[in-house]
């Protein structure tokens, strides 16, 4: 699996957030997490990789998430994957907060609605999808096993995966002992995550 970073600014506001790119070594498959913004740039990854774009995933639906989306479909193709809860954030401003930030109004739909315990597959990685409602209703993650998977690895692709916000370093401990504690109803992740 390679998995990449790309720092993204939205025009409107010169807002900074990360978008991920996920791609399967064998069949090229990807998935871009999060386009907030300079969809050219993220396209240029795509193409540096050789990577044909499946799906956009969106782990929640506010502006600086959103704000690449319709240029980056236009440009690569791939569907758009959000959670039932968070769906209508694409296109309602009072949702996604646009008007925060001096976006113009998303006329976006989504694809496909996903919901917790779905599985996506990226070529031959197989990723299950964790509701995590808190910054936005509907928010969510995505946790990989791949067999061969490092512990570093695995531990890394759950943290990238999910909305820079949940780890970010003015979090409280007790709100990160909150998802631990609902992240390990789903699923078993090493502890050393929390530490």
């Amino acid at each position: 699996m390679i998995l990449k970073r790309v720092q993204v600014t939205t025009p409107q506001v010169g807002l900074k957030t990360n978008s991920y790119i996920v791609c399967d070594e064998r069949t090229k498959e990807a998935m871009v997490i999060d386009p907030g913004g300079e969809p050219g740039k993220i396209a240029e990854v795509l193409d540096i990789l050789g990577a044909q774009l499946k799906y956009i995933f969106i782990t929640h639906c506010h502006a600086d998430h959103i704000g690449g989306i319709a240029e980056l479909k236009k440009l690569k193709g791939g569907k758009i994957l959000i959670s039932r809860t968070d769906a209508e954030g694409l296109f309602n401003e009072e949702i996604n907060l646009a008007y925060l930030i001096n976006m113009e109004k998303p006329e976006l739909e989504a694809d496909s609605r996903v919901d917790d315990e779905d599985l996506i597959h990226v070529g031959d990685i197989e990723f299950k999808v964790i509701a995590t409602p808190g910054h936005t209703k509907g928010g969510l993650c995505l946790y990989s096993e791949k067999e061969g998977f490092q512990e570093n690895e695995t531990r890394m692709g759950l943290l990238k995966a999910v909305s820079p916000e949940v780890f970010s370093v003015t979090v409280s401990k007790c709100v990160a002992l909150q998802l631990k504690k609902f992240v390990e109803e789903k699923l078993t992740i090493p502890d050393v995550i929390f530490e």
